[in-house]
């Protein structure tokens, strides 16, 4: 979405603007007809809902401690399931590409279909597996926060809730993009995602 300015103003003197899907404008609404956003109301909302997290006792703060806690304590138990599961799909390729070559030297015998049907077993296990592997990548990345890193966005949230509001609009977007991964609008509500939680505003 990218925002589109108008020609009215607010009482305090500000362009209104919306924000608007890209694809929307382009197939005049046959590939998405998601409602636009109030970009004045957006942008603010979101700011108050980051400056929000700067206070102590709000439950973010205690969520990220505890998420760094538990990936540290558990990130032997996160690597070694990590290169196990790398070891087995590498194993898994393996078998599959023996299999595949077996095929063809059985010809049309009644062999060839109990091997297509072992080729598909462990194609579904190496999905399955993939799909473990980027669950373990995710939490990582997601968790990996180290004590420096910890104390460093705590820091980064305090000078934001204190200086967000004198901050040129350039200023203003670097300071919520340290904090901010990603808002998602669904038509209806402007999903905020941090770094280790969903919130809604």
């Amino acid at each position: 979405m990218y925002p589109k300015l108008s020609n009215r103003k607010t009482a305090n003197g500000d362009i209104i603007y919306t924000y608007v899907c890209k694809m929307k404008e382009r197939s005049k609404k046959d590939i998405c007809s998601s409602r636009n956003a109030n970009g004045n109301t957006l942008d603010t909302a979101v700011i108050e809902q980051v400056k929000m997290l700067a206070d102590s006792d709000l439950s973010f703060i205690t969520q990220l401690e505890k998420s760094r806690q538990f990936y540290t304590s558990n990130r032997e138990i996160y690597e070694n399931n990590f290169v196990e599961l790398q070891q087995e799909l590498a194993e898994n390729e393996k078998k599959i590409s023996s299999l595949v070559d077996s095929m063809i030297t059985v010809g049309e015998s009644a062999a060839k279909t109990h091997i297509a049907k072992s080729i598909e077993e462990l194609d579904a296990t190496n999905k399955s597996i993939r799909s473990r592997i980027a669950e373990l990548e995710e939490l990582t990345s997601a968790h990996s926060l180290d004590g420096l890193e910890f104390d460093l966005l705590r820091q980064l949230l305090a000078v934001f809730k204190n200086s967000i509001d004198d901050m040129t609009i350039e200023q203003k977007r670097a300071a919520i993009r340290t904090v901010v991964r990603k808002i998602v609008w669904d038509g209806v509500n402007a999903h905020i995602v941090l770094l280790v939680q969903q919130t809604t505003k």
